[in-house]
């Protein structure tokens, strides 16, 4: 095995895989050949192009790609799967990624399988694919969680079965540069395959990560153009490629001077414009910007600087002239740079112009999240209806919240044995996604329409919540038999309520009159909160109290009417995965209980005092205790037994 050179890097571009894999992108087989050629024009080396069991369209636009005769080297993604595998043969390209979980968390929860059957199943299929002809390289799916010891066993065993290569995911960006440092180092130690790094920028340290992993031993580095990708996206191709060339002095043999063209044509084809604060952005594609790409790629720093100065200038320039509908508060950015669309100087991507038309076509204005952030932060959310549509696009959708609302039911209910158990069965579940229906329609003015739909819940499921009361996420009712939540009650992210819970109102005048619960709070079985009373983040209410006055954070409230015991509790962050909650409502202290004590120990004190002034012998003064119902409770008696 050749030993990593540290002036060559191989750069292998995942556009065309998991630049697809964004929600709501999809390329058709116009814009996959365009983009694959213009890559290869750049001198991109790899091209992962596709996952064959997507379909038999993937498939036969695999086969086109493939029949380009392009120089780059193609490769195909599958799971580690034998059908996978053969799927992939025959479709033209030469390498293969096959993807495998690398977590012991992926391991036993998605496959509920043990590490032996893993590495069993990698030396099988490794097989398989060498038999087929193809260059093997394994993706070490999550292996950023993953345990060191099981990548290294992984690694050893794929390159025993005759693999080439291992893919070090960090799918969900978790990783920071000093942390890729040390497990690429360490992968590097314990095998001599070629490692390719693949990052995610789910922490805005994808292209970091990416460069730290170059330093620490990997051969071969994912991109995407513009860094388009799940999430948050992935390494941009543009960034790696220069950062390696400035910081690094490593060379990947790719020329960036064509590379606002495709920046372009993927933004159109991806519907996913780009950010004029995005680095090396390709969104006014001028001349002037064409000659500040290429002369980045020259040896010397102060050429960089001047260049940038001078393509300032100039763009600012060229950009006037060329675009009169310019927004007025742009005054050194071009139009389309700032509202998303494409400049009038722009080049066409001619192979796809048809399939990009609807596209262009799309009002003027923000069209994408980056894009509409950077408009927000030019007019610096001057006012609150652009801070109000601020906090509606970052409210995450319907059926997020509801994946949040089953989940958190296997967090707080040992019971809780599988979904399809849970969808079916928890009335508190079916009682919230009911809800959050109504709420919507509430919110839309369809008043009868959410009562209807609300009054139907009840029914249902015995929970009686009205359309207007606010719910938070992650939200748990418990058992939901009896729980009544008022109209103007306002419930805070992961609440707990168990059976017979009221959030009721003590006034019939309109305005705010029902309980506002904050963060983390547990409310017991049967407990009642009354009136338009603020219960603070993380506080409990005991089983069957009845709460009036507010409780202050992390307290304890118990008793009717309620009153406050204990100290602050601490319950752990609110939101966390597991989060610790105190349900041994057995240990919540007695107020009454022990204020009857304490007068029962009183009154023996006294009575000892009393006997001693009078001179009575205890004996003779226990002699002549009347007997009575106070049972184990005399002091008296506590004293004889």
């Amino acid at each position: 095995m050749n030993k990593p050179s540290r002036t060559h890097i191989v750069i292998n571009d995942t556009t065309l895989r998991d630049g697809e894999q964004s929600a709501g992108v999809a390329f058709n087989l116009d814009e996959k050949i365009d983009i694959a050629r213009r890559l290869d024009a750049l001198g991109v080396p790899e091209l992962e192009i596709g996952i064959p069991a997507m379909g038999e369209v993937e498939r036969d636009s695999i086969r086109a790609v493939a029949a380009l005769g392009l120089k780059a080297r193609l490769m195909v993604w599958t799971r580690m799967h034998r059908d996978d595998i053969a799927l992939a043969a025959n479709l033209g390209p030469q390498l293969i990624d096959i993807s495998v979980p690398a977590s012991d968390q992926h391991l036993h929860a998605k496959l509920r399988r043990d590490r032996r059957w893993l590495l069993a199943q990698i030396g099988e299929q490794v097989r398989l694919a060498c038999d087929l002809g193809f260059g093997v390289g394994v993706g070490a799916e999550d292996a950023s969680r993953g345990a060191p010891d099981l990548l290294a066993a992984i690694a050893e065993t794929a390159q025993s079965a005759g693999a080439q290569r291992i893919r070090f995911a960090d799918p969900l960006g978790v990783l920071d540069p000093f942390a890729t440092f040390e497990r690429i180092h360490y992968l590097r130690s314990q095998c001599d395959l070629e490692i390719e790094m693949h990052a995610h920028d789910d922490l805005g340290m994808a292209t970091a990560n990416t460069l730290a992993a170059a330093r620490a031993g990997a051969t071969h580095l994912n991109t995407t153009v513009n860094g388009l990708g799940e999430r948050c996206g992935n390494a941009p191709l543009e960034e790696v490629v220069l950062a390696l060339h400035l910081c690094h002095g490593i060379e990947t043999g790719i020329d960036l001077a064509g590379f606002p063209d495709i920046s372009q044509c993927v933004a159109l084809a991806s519907g996913r414009p780009l950010c004029w604060q995005k680095a090396l952005s390709a969104t006014a594609l001028s001349p002037t910007k064409r000659e500040f790409t290429s002369m980045a790629c020259s040896r010397t720093r102060p050429t960089i600087r001047a260049s940038i100065r001078a393509w300032s200038g100039a763009d600012t320039a060229s950009s006037s002239a060329s675009t009169p509908d310019r927004a007025p508060f742009s005054k050194s950015w071009p139009a389309s740079a700032m509202s998303c669309r494409r400049a009038p100087h722009a080049p066409s991507c001619n192979s796809y112009e048809s399939s990009s038309a609807k596209r262009s076509a799309r009002p003027p204005g923000p069209t994408s999240s980056s894009c509409w952030t950077a408009d927000l932060m030019m007019t610096e959310l001057s006012t609150p209806s652009l801070r109000s549509d601020l906090e509606r696009r970052m409210r995450p959708g319907g059926w997020a919240i509801f994946a949040e609302d089953l989940a958190c039911v296997f967090d707080r209910d040992p019971a809780a044995r599988s979904r399809i158990e849970v969808l079916l069965t928890y009335p508190g579940l079916h009682a919230l996604l009911l809800h959050r229906l109504a709420h919507r329609l509430w919110r839309r003015g369809w008043g009868f329409s959410a009562r209807w739909l609300s009054f139907v819940g009840r029914g249902l499921t015995n929970v009686d919540i009205h359309p207007a009361a606010s719910i938070g996420r992650r939200v748990f009712i418990d058992h939901g038999a009896g729980v009544v939540i008022g109209e103007t009650a306002e419930i805070g992210d992961d609440c707990t309520l168990y059976h017979g819970v009221t959030l009721g109102g003590t006034t019939w005048n309109k305005g705010k009159r029902h309980p506002t619960l904050g963060k983390g709070v547990v409310v017991g079985a049967g407990a009642k909160i009354l009136g338009a009373i603020d219960i603070g983040d993380n506080a409990r209410v005991g089983a069957n109290s009845v709460v009036v006055k507010a409780v202050p954070a992390g307290r304890t409230a118990i008793g009717i009417p309620a009153r406050l015991v204990g100290g602050r509790t601490s319950v752990g962050a609110v939101g966390s995965v597991g989060i610790a909650i105190d349900l041994d409502h057995h240990m919540i202290p007695d107020p009454v209980g022990k204020a009857i004590h304490c007068l029962l120990e009183r009154i023996e004190t006294l009575e000892s005092e009393l006997r001693a002034v009078q001179g009575v012998p205890a004996s003779a003064a226990a002699a002549t205790c009347i007997a009575c119902a106070a049972g184990d409770l005399c002091c008296q008696e506590h004293g004889r037994g």
